[in-house]
């Protein structure tokens, strides 16, 4: 969706850039001098534009086409810090244009081409030679504060007119020149002369473009609404944690970039090989990719691919259908730029670890392919006897715009992990927790993950008329997933040191295909303004696990446990076989409106259907049909105050189908949950800074729970109901300069409200009831320690039962702390991080009074990055 504008216009929006404010004329002196390959000027607006989404965290979108008197431009941009950079280059620009009530900026009429000269103004000329003593040719001059500039010609020279009368500094913008200012006096009438000696620029180590935007507040999201929106005008509670966040922490695992978002918890899935979280008291779907979800298979999420994190606190079914009511934590990866840059990072720690990321974007020649390849490779032991982590990941991309209205974008991942699975270290024996020290392994060498996925994508957008878009997105994700777990059973004899084990293996398949199709567009009624989404989404999957194995097979020592080397017989006694398809189909459609600057709705419903039939055999002979269907609304408002504010409230629905029947052959219903919250909203600190704080209730009804036959002889009933309570706080944002912060505090109140094995009342296991955590980092600008920064922080996690209706059994309290130091030198950065400083020793998951699974001891980790 490119704009093309004439090389006047840019050159008099890059000008602008010493009379706006210090935000935005950072972004527009980008946009020539960092923002372009050396050797290459920008053209076009659409790059300047570009350059103020990547590195300002301005969120733009622009469409349909060139920008002239007879055609209208959208320019939407979603923070309204944005949208006053964008309208005040604008009328600088003297471009007519008027904002809508959704609050884009629509250009009705093109900028002059050049300053209008008046007699009786002063003048500035000169000439551009370089060092070498020729013309420099199309290098822009500008006058600053004024307003004013000129390109220089073919003989190297330039004229600026209508200047001010005064004392005037003339500055020389462009990203292959440079050259001091100068100062010169300028009369009306008078003609000031300023020759300039351009020195080519030289760039020995580049910068490292590709790290995210400085700042850890981030006012849009696409998450809310599958369209960028303010993040103020979104009725529920979202919380973006963004690249430089993810990047200063050093976080590795998407449970440890959460710890920076109120309401979460960790959870150990299958020993600590795969992503795990509770949100808002409930145990919540793997992360969604980019709006795609993707069942419970496959190891972690790395984060070298990951541009951001955007976490929908509640039901968001209404847009992703099947799902928690917990809430969505969507993944978004790193897409192209045209800015070339290339990075190298290094790591490298305690317990042998070390990794290696790299990072490539740019434009392919003039073909307007931009290319995007990010990858890593990982390797280390971890605080377990017998235990590594492999890791190598590639992820290439590649957007295509094919003209002004259409655009293609692919992208490809290919993931491999080899994980050991951890053991619990804490145990309840005789009614007291046993805490085993924490090398020690109760499972097996061989109990080991090996996954591998490969991922392909495509999407394609069309513009089919001002405010009106039509986008298609495909993904298909192979994954492998080979797998050898072991749990413990229990004692031998109450008193006694040796337990059971039981092995657990399977050898997984999944193929997930999804195809979104959707429609966006604008059109107001009225004082309304809308912006609306249709859509339709179909996916189909098919899961099968040919070798699955599930036996006893030793008895440890849990004092003094001897390795065992050798695995059981796969065709044992309990080789098993399963196999499953399933297809899913949903219709969505949304509407954001607007009523005047002060109020916003946000109406949405979704429709599903999902057809799973699982089999029991290879010949598919015996087999178990579930057909379910759920309508998934959504409402919301948002009232502003004051422009700065926004009090919110709304109310949502999820579904999650489930594919067990009764004794008699009955197909229960789907679960459900229902979320009302409230809750207020600002930005402080001129935009610098948002504040969430929200109250919610969520209920999640129809779980389907087993019972024994003399309490009901269908067996299996869908009668359970949980219902979590709480309070969350989020602030995150600029502290000061140099200084950015995120503080976070959660009270999740979750317990079973209807049941018939366990009393009502009774606390959900995994879930503390306080949470909260705190990240201040400082950056020194300036002097000689220019480039030098800190970072501390601290983690807090209430107790937490292990079992329902186990009070008694709670795992501690804990805090930890985590700290940076790093440091930028031209193209080279340097950090050192430590997580857990002072080594405290703690639970961070449990699954039950056998398996608690410790937190990662203090791990001390160095990086070096550097740009090519």
């Amino acid at each position: 969706m490119t704009i093309r504008a004439t090389g006047a216009l840019l050159a008099l929006l890059l000008s602008l850039a010493s009379s706006l404010p210090m935000a935005a004329q950072a972004g527009m002196v980008g946009a020539a001098g960092q923002g372009s390959e050396a050797g290459q000027e920008p053209t076009t607006l659409a790059s300047a534009l570009e350059w103020l989404t990547a590195n300002k965290d301005v969120r733009v979108t622009w469409s349909l086409d060139r920008l002239d008197a007879s055609r209208m431009v959208l320019l939407g941009d979603t923070s309204r810090a944005g949208r006053a950079i964008l309208a005040d280059v604008l009328q600088q620009a003297g471009a007519a244009y008027r904002v809508t009530g959704s609050g884009h900026v629509v250009v009705t009429g093109s900028a002059p081409a050049g300053p209008v000269e008046a007699a009786e103004a002063g003048a500035v000329e000169g000439t551009l030679t370089s060092e070498a003593g020729s013309p420099v040719e199309g290098v822009l001059v500008v006058i600053r504060g004024a307003n004013r500039w000129a390109l220089s010609d073919a003989e190297g020279r330039f004229r600026i007119v209508d200047v001010p009368d005064g004392t005037r500094t003339v500055l020389v913008s462009d990203a292959r020149w440079e050259a001091d200012p100068q100062q010169v006096e300028v009369s009306s009438g008078g003609v000031a002369v300023a020759n300039f000696t351009l020195r080519a620029r030289v760039f020995e180590l580049a910068p490292l473009v590709a790290q995210a935007d400085p700042r850890y507040a981030s006012g849009s999201t696409v998450s809310a609404t599958k369209l960028p929106t303010d993040v103020l005008d979104v009725p529920q509670s979202i919380q973006v944690v963004p690249g430089r966040l993810i990047e200063d922490q050093q976080a590795l695992r998407v449970v440890d970039a959460l710890r920076n978002v109120s309401g979460i918890a960790p959870e150990a899935g299958f020993g600590q090989t795969q992503d795990g979280f509770y949100v808002r008291g409930f145990q919540t779907q793997p992360v969604t990719r980019n709006g795609f979800r993707r069942l419970q298979f496959g190891g972690y999420t790395d984060m070298a691919n990951v541009e951001r994190l955007e976490v929908l606190k509640g039901p968001a079914s209404v847009l992703y259908g099947t799902g928690s009511p917990g809430g969505v934590v969507n993944v978004i990866t790193k897409a192209p730029r045209s800015e070339r840059f290339r990075s190298l990072d290094l790591s490298t720690g305690s317990r042998g670890f070390w990794r290696l990321e790299a990072d490539a974007s740019g434009t392919l020649g003039d073909s307007g392919l931009r290319y995007r390849m990010s990858g890593a490779t990982e390797q280390g032991g971890t605080w377990q006897d017998d235990a590594d982590n492999e890791l190598f990941l590639i992820a290439p991309s590649l957007e295509w715009q094919a003209s002004e209205r259409l655009n293609f974008l692919f992208d490809a991942q290919w993931n491999r992990q080899r994980r050991t699975q951890l053991s619990g270290g804490g145990l309840v024996i005789d009614g007291d927790l046993v805490e085993l020290p924490i090398e020690r392994s109760l499972t097996v060498p061989y109990a080991l993950r090996e996954t591998e996925d490969r991922l392909l994508g495509a999407r394609v957008q069309y513009d089919l008329a001002p405010g009106l878009a039509v986008r298609v997105h495909h993904r298909r994700l192979d994954v492998t997933d080979d797998l050898v777990s072991t749990f413990l059973a229990g004692p031998e004899d109450p008193e006694s040191r040796v337990w059971g084990r039981w092995i657990f293996a399977s050898e997984y398949a999944v193929q997930e295909a999804y195809t979104q199709l959707d429609v966006l567009g604008e059109f107001e009624t009225g004082a309304a303004s809308h912006r609306f989404l249709l859509g339709a989404e179909r996916g189909d999957l098919e899961y099968e696990d040919p070798a699955s194995y599930f036996d006893g097979h030793t008895t440890i020592d849990i004092l003094n446990p001897a390795p065992d080397f050798t695995p059981p017989p796969w065709d044992g006694s309990s080789p098993g076989y399963d196999r499953a398809e399933q297809e899913l189909s949903g219709f969505y459609a949304q509407d954001l409106i607007e009523i005047g600057d002060r109020v916003q709705a946000l109406l949405g419903i979704r429709y599903d259907e999902v057809d799973f039939t699982s089999f029991s055999d290879r010949t598919d002979a015996s087999s178990t049909e579930v057909n379910q269907t759920a309508w998934s609304p959504r409402v919301g408002l948002v009232v502003r105050p004051v422009p700065s504010v926004a009090l919110f409230g709304g109310w949502a629905k999820s579904f999650d189908p489930t594919t067990r029947l009764n004794a008699f052959g009955d197909r229960l219903p789907p679960e459900e949950g229902t979320q009302v919250e409230g809750g207020v909203k600002a930005e402080l600190a001129g935009g610098r800074m948002t504040v969430t704080a929200a109250a919610y209730r969520i209920v999640r009804d129809s779980i389907d729970i087993r019972v024994s036959a003399d309490v009901d002889p269908r067996r299996v009933l869908a009668v359970g109901q949980e219902t979590s309570r709480g309070f969350e706080l989020d602030v995150a944002g600029t502290l000061w300069d140099g200084g950015e912060g995120v503080v976070t505090y959660g009270y999740t109140d979750a317990e079973i409200t209807e049941d018939l094995r366990f009393p009502v009342g009774s606390s959900l296991a995994n879930v503390p009831r306080h949470t909260a955590s705190a990240w201040i980092s400082h950056r020194i600008q300036g002097g000689a320690a220019d480039g030098l920064g800190f970072g501390l922080g601290f983690v807090y996690a209430g107790a937490r039962p292990m079992e329902i209706a186990t009070d008694p059994f709670e795992l501690d309290a804990y805090t930890i702390a985590n700290g940076a130091v790093f440091y930028r030198l031209g193209g080279l950065d340097l950090a050192l991080n430590a997580k857990n400083l002072f080594d405290t020793r703690y639970f961070e998951s449990t699954q039950g009074l056998t398996a608690n699974w410790y937190g990662a001891p203090r791990t001390i980790n160095l990086s070096v990055g550097v740009g090519l």
